[in-house]
């Protein structure tokens, strides 16, 4: 059966006409273009590449994700230094969670995959002590946790790399109150020496999915992605400096 042009040529789906051979020329040519240059997740409308909705065309059709599979735009510059201490204390503050790693209410699928990655530098005074990392979803340390790391060593140093990525599968969505789930597994990374070694962890919710709310507004206790981190030293407690935040939005 051949292709068709978009039924706008006619009132009615049996007025339009088959595409000549220059509109499949013409359209081999986008299929082309987009593959060459990686733009993925297009369709076809009656055989022509499109994102329609209706009355005019909107382009290539992107990912499914918020903006093109990033579930937020990354920050422009880095982010201030967070100091941390022996209380929970966010790597990103709640103000950026709602910039950086929202989580928009009532709009989350099921199931769902979520990726965080996010990295940066530390610095730490003599005889730092160690520091656990816990994601929590929300934007404090009293929202429901998504699994702690185990400690991790620090070493004295100056603007030495740390990274923590991280994959989340939302597993049910619920009404409002804690009754959607969801379950992680992440792993973070902190230099023992300035771009050389490190010391790592590997960790996630286990086998009981954390339980959270998915009605809860962007900017108070929920609607995003919070990562706590723990410095469990009694003196030079260590700041940790956001170089980069990538959200991703897989579905």
């Amino acid at each position: 059966m051949p292709w068709r042009d978009d039924s706008t040529l006619g009132a009615h789906v049996w007025d339009t006409q088959p595409m000549s051979d220059d509109d499949l020329a013409v359209r081999d040519e986008e299929l082309t273009w987009l593959l060459r240059h990686e733009k993925k997740n297009w369709k076809l409308f009656n055989g022509r590449i499109t994102g329609r909705d209706r009355d005019f065309p909107l382009g290539p059709v992107n990912a499914e994700g918020t903006y093109g599979a990033l579930g937020a735009y990354p920050p422009s510059a880095s982010i201030a230094a967070s100091a941390l201490s022996t209380t929970e204390t966010g790597l990103l503050s709640a103000a950026n969670v709602a910039i950086y790693t929202p989580m928009p209410p009532n709009s989350i699928l099921a199931p769902q995959a979520w990726r965080i990655v996010i990295c940066g530098v530390y610095t730490a005074g003599a005889t730092p002590g160690t520091v656990a990392f816990t994601p929590r979803i929300g934007n404090a340390n009293t929202s429901p946790s998504l699994g702690a790391s185990a400690a991790i060593t620090q070493t004295a140093l100056t603007n030495a790399f740390w990274m923590i990525k991280g994959d989340i599968t939302v597993r049910s969505i619920g009404g409002p109150g804690t009754n959607s789930k969801a379950t992680g597994v992440f792993d973070a990374k902190v230099n023992t020496a300035v771009g050389g070694a490190f010391n790592t962890a590997l960790w996630g919710t286990g086998t009981a999915d954390a339980s959270f709310d998915s009605t809860i507004a962007i900017g108070t206790n929920g609607g995003g992605l919070w990562i706590g981190a723990v410095d469990a030293g009694a003196t030079n407690h260590a700041t940790y400096t956001m170089q980069q935040v990538h959200w991703m939005d897989w579905n």
